[in-house]
């Protein structure tokens, strides 16, 4: 059985995340120089490699709120560009299958006006999810994320594939009402390598 590269979304260990975009040998020194000196409160990190043009993504969860310490950490050294992080707490999670490994991230953004919308957006979202006589063929989770200053929603997406994702959002886009808002932003990445503190930094085995 493949060994999974997502981390756990849902452990109380987690208490906030930053998230960056970065080229692959960016997100591969990184992974290797936090996995040789995790300090800063990190508890896990996930490289996503992006199914576009588009550059990968780095998932990093935090043990605190005080995410300073990480956040230098994930800056990569000159003359290396230096990484836009974005903070955001995880405020809801719907986890159909947590066994199965999945073979694509999709990771939705929406910009909102505040905190409060973006609360709207996310109950509306969990309630189109739940509105069917079926459960979305290939979902296996799905985990909202409120930015610290609540202007923007995040869904973290995990799907048995990319064209399952497609599929679903092409035959009932009402179930997926976040991937299907015209002002979101769409990304779809396959779970490339997973570093936790104190084991061995995984690398990828999952296909999309």
């Amino acid at each position: 059985m493949p060994s999974r590269l997502s981390p756990d979304l849902t452990s109380p260990h987690a208490r906030s995340v930053l998230v960056a975009h970065a080229s692959a040998p960016v997100c591969a020194t990184l992974l290797a120089r936090l996995h040789a000196n995790p300090g800063g409160g990190l508890h896990a990190l996930a490289w996503l490699e992006s199914l576009s043009a588009a550059p990968d993504l780095l998932y990093a969860q935090c043990c605190g709120d005080d995410t300073t310490q990480l956040g230098r950490s994930l800056h990569p050294r000159a003359p290396a560009p230096r990484l836009t992080l974005q903070r955001y707490r995880r405020i809801r999670s719907g986890v159909s299958d947590p066994q199965r490994v999945p073979g694509c991230v999709v990771v939705t953004r929406l910009a909102t006006r505040d905190a409060a919308q973006a609360q709207l957006h996310a109950s509306a979202a969990f309630a189109a999810l739940q509105n069917g006589a079926h459960a979305l063929r290939g979902l296996i989770a799905s985990h909202l994320h409120l930015s610290d200053d609540g202007l923007s929603l995040l869904d973290y997406a995990e799907w048995s594939s990319a064209d399952a994702q497609r599929r679903a959002l092409q035959r009932e886009p009402e179930r997926l009402p976040l991937a299907s808002h015209p002002a979101a932003s769409v990304s779809r990445y396959r779970p490339r390598a997973l570093t936790l503190p104190g084991t061995p930094t995984q690398p990828a085995h999952a296909t999309a």
